[in-house]
């Protein structure tokens, strides 16, 4: 039982970073590179 919500309390707070942390990633990753690069494909960046 206590297994179980160990697993569902991580598999929250994995789901709430992904969620959350991914457009918080791109946008810092389009702040550090925009002098590099300013076109579109910055925000096809972190899926490939």
């Amino acid at each position: 039982m206590i297994a179980l919500l160990i697993l569902l309390l991580f598999g929250g707070l994995a789901a709430f970073m992904l969620v959350f942390g991914l457009p918080l990633y791109c946008a810092l990753l389009v702040k550090t590179k925009v002098a590099a690069c300013k076109d579109d494909s910055i925000v096809t960046y972190p899926l490939a």
